[in-house]
């Protein structure tokens, strides 16, 4: 069996492949019925000797399947240091295996905690049975599947020690545990169903695959720090699962004692055995529903992680935990919640700081919809990260926290964080901090209603060490093709310390109405060009930056905005070809020396006063190159007002045809034929604001495929479900159109 199960590189669709290849062993496999040893299945004998015999019978055997008929199977020793007293599996080739799923169950007897089924090439059973393993005796086991059954924890706080005696929510002991696999190749976890186990129900530190179970209220302690499925080592694969249930308090102390928050995780990818962990995908599972801490957690605690794939899964963390991710120490007293903590409730995150080079690397996150905010610091360093064609759903805290170096933020749909949409992090580190920013094509929705006015996309900022001590992000910030949309209080577009020296390219920041006082669309870019702003009370955009550009920039003010482009006593900056409409002071004020404001336009629609393009303060000439008259305002720039007739929105300044305030109105840019470049100008486009190849409709709506916003399928809730009950087999095929 060692070379025969291709679990190493399990790709989409290996699932079918390697259950053929199980099938096939099965066929052949001698069957050990555990009632044929003496186990009753009644709910109330222990059944674990009884079992253990059929296990041992198999052993004998060189492998077989432990076959268990329907009934309740109560496993498990009571008093302390029994932890591995359940099953104990030392030998390849072993199949669990209930009749059908749901009907066979496994109980936990202990009370002090334990493992239900523990594989182990050996365990130390003596002065107790099941004292502790012993894993580095013996050569690794081949082959291990479980798969039809049940594992129930039907009193969580009775199967553990001193359940809040010392701490609200949490035991004195260990807790109920299902399932714990250690140095076993090939491992096969398979349509089990587990419920309310009062710490991990899977424990998986071997090569395997975990596909179709389903996870209901755990883990049953809420202060267990326990976890659906908890995985330490390489080579795994955990997919089309089902996570879901929200786990009370189990004697009902009350959330205000902070019991009932369970800060469990729905997977997690941990370092617990000092070795690395990698080579890991997490596809295709529904996390519904859950009320824990994090839906996926990988944790660096004690080594690197690395190369995790997290791709097309439903992460919802529900409605009253799971949507503060991270914010403000005050942000619990501002929403009005007792016991939170933001840091604990996110759909992904990592924590930890060891490993080497870097505590992780190669982390893809990609076309997930979560419910629940991100977070990824640069502690103990990080690698190559991306986040790309996610939808994040929230309401407090911030949506995506990131750092990676490279990091990659792409194509992502934000919607409703009261804080920042995305918050850079790390790069405050020099040499192992965040490098190589790419944030582009995502959509940003900030919270509607909002009262508190955040940055759509900012960075972490410690005092004194914006960018590390060299003040430089290595391979600078790229902001591209982004849109924010503020539907409640929104401050900055885009808000970046000033040595990130960020370039802004191509986005619209539309503050649709909802403009902060203060609001500015971009802050200390270092280039600026193609962007559109769209309505701040305060700037349009502003910059510290010595060598600054603004190019080829529209920004609306609507008679509102103060300034279109500032400088603030930079010298060298350019502000060129850009088009301001009704700004209140100023088109461009820039303070510092050489600026060059040439080419530019502003247009004052809603009054009879030109606002004019106003760089250099000295009156020498010095301080505008296009400053002929030495006055301080610079020459070469158009300047209208609502008294001239070609001043309004209606004049079309690109000439395709569009007027435009029409075209502002339509989200397309004034200034070029060809918003998006494709060689198909804004008239004729069917998606002008984002390249279409081949002008592609495929449901011939009008509208291009590129532009419409289903670009991150989302499954409809019933059929997760019901593709989680079929494969549980709770479900008969003729129940679907019903229950759809």
């Amino acid at each position: 069996m060692q070379n025969g199960w291709p679990f190493r590189r399990l790709l989409s669709g290996t699932t079918l492949l390697v259950v053929a290849v199980l099938s096939a062993g099965l066929a052949t496999a001698q069957t050990f019925d555990v009632t044929s040893f003496g186990a009753t299945g009644d709910g109330t004998t222990n059944d674990t000797l009884a079992v253990q015999a059929a296990v041992d019978a198999a052993d004998v055997a060189g492998g077989g399947e432990v076959f268990f008929p329907c009934g309740q199977y109560r496993l498990g020793d009571a008093g302390a240091n029994r932890f591995y007293s359940g099953i104990q599996v030392t030998t390849g080739g072993i199949t669990l295996v209930g009749e059908s799923p749901g009907c066979a169950e496994l109980l936990p007897g202990f009370t002090h905690g334990g493992v239900l089924v523990a594989v182990c090439p050996s365990f130390v059973n003596t002065p107790v049975r099941g004292q502790i393993k012993d894993c580095s005796v013996g050569l690794d086991l081949d082959g291990f599947v479980i798969r039809n059954l049940t594992l129930r924890d039907d009193a969580p706080a009775a199967h553990c020690f001193g359940y809040n005696a010392s701490a609200a929510g949490a035991c004195q002991s260990e807790e109920t545990h299902g399932i714990s696999v250690w140095r076993t190749d090939d491992v096969l976890i398979q349509a089990n169903r587990f419920d309310s186990l009062g710490d991990e129900s899977i424990s998986l530190h071997s090569p395997g695959l975990i596909d179709g179970n389903a996870f209901y209220n755990t883990p049953g302690i809420p202060q267990s720090g326990g976890a659906a499925v908890m995985v330490d080592g390489e080579n795994i694969v955990i997919t089309n699962n089902l996570v879901t249930g929200t786990v009370a308090d189990p004697v009902g102390l009350g959330c205000l004692q902070y019991a009932c928050v369970n800060n469990g995780r729905a997977f997690a990818v941990e370092t617990n055995s000092g070795l690395q962990s990698g080579n890991i995908t997490i596809a295709s599972n529904a996390i519904f529903d859950f009320d824990g801490g994090y839906g996926v957690l990988l944790s660096s605690s004690q080594n690197r992680i690395h190369s995790v794939g997290i791709t097309d899964n439903l992460i919802d963390l529900g409605t009253s935990h799971g949507i503060r991710c991270a914010g403000p120490s005050s942000l619990c007293a501002e929403i009005g919640d007792v016991g939170c903590d933001p840091e604990h409730k996110c759909a992904f995150a990592w924590t930890g700081a060891s490993g080497s080079p870097v505590a992780r690397e190669g982390v893809s996150v990609s076309r997930n919809r979560m419910v629940g905010g991100v977070y990824g610091n640069a502690s103990g360093g990080v690698g190559t990260v991306s986040f790309n064609e996610n939808r994040l759903i929230g309401n407090a805290g911030r949506g995506a926290s990131l750092s990676g170096s490279p990091l990659t933020i792409e194509a992502n749909v934000i919607q409703g964080f009261e804080r920042e949409a995305i918050y850079l992090l790390g790069l405050d580190l020099d040499e192992i901090g965040t490098s190589n920013v790419l944030v582009a094509e995502n959509w940003i929705e900030t919270r509607v209603g909002d009262t508190i006015s955040d940055d759509a996309i900012s960075m972490n900022s410690p005092s004194g060490i914006q960018c590390g001590l060299d003040d430089v992000v290595p391979g600078g910030v790229l902001l591209r093709s982004n849109h924010v949309l503020a539907l409640g209080a929104m401050d900055s577009g885009m808000n970046l310390g000033r040595c990130a020296e960020y370039s802004a390219l191509d986005n619209v920041i539309d503050y649709n109405g909802n403009s902060h006082y203060l609001a500015t669309g971009l802050r200390n870019f270092k280039t600026a060009s193609g962007n559109r702003v769209l309505c701040p009370r305060n700037l349009g955009m502003s910059t510290r930056h010595d060598g600054a550009i603004a190019t080829d920039n529209v920004i609306d003010m609507c008679g509102t905005g103060l300034k279109g482009i500032e400088g603030v006593d930079n010298d060298d900056m350019t502000v060129l070809g850009n088009l301001v409409f009704d700004a209140r002071l100023r088109a461009a004020d820039v303070s510092g020396q050489r600026a060059d404001c040439t080419l530019n336009a502003s247009k004052a629609t809603l009054t009879s006063i030109h606002v004019p393009f106003s760089c250099g303060t000295d009156g020498s000439g010095e301080g505008c190159v296009g400053d002929v008259l030495a006055d301080g305002t610079c020459d070469d720039n158009a300047l209208c007002n609502a008294g001239d007739a070609d001043c309004t929105f209606l004049f079309d300044t690109d000439g395709d045809s569009l007027p435009d305030g029409a075209e502002l109105d339509d989200g397309t840019n004034p200034l070029p034929s060809d918003t998006d470049a494709d060689a198909v100008v804004d008239p004729d486009d069917n998606c002008p604001t984002i390249a279409n190849v081949g002008q592609a409709d495929w449901n011939s709506d009008g509208v291009g495929d590129a532009c419409d916003l289903a670009a991150v399928p989302e499954p409809a809730e019933s059929q997760l479900l019901i593709a989680g009950l079929l494969y549980l087999g709770c479900l008969g095929r003729a129940g679907i159109r019903s229950a759809a």
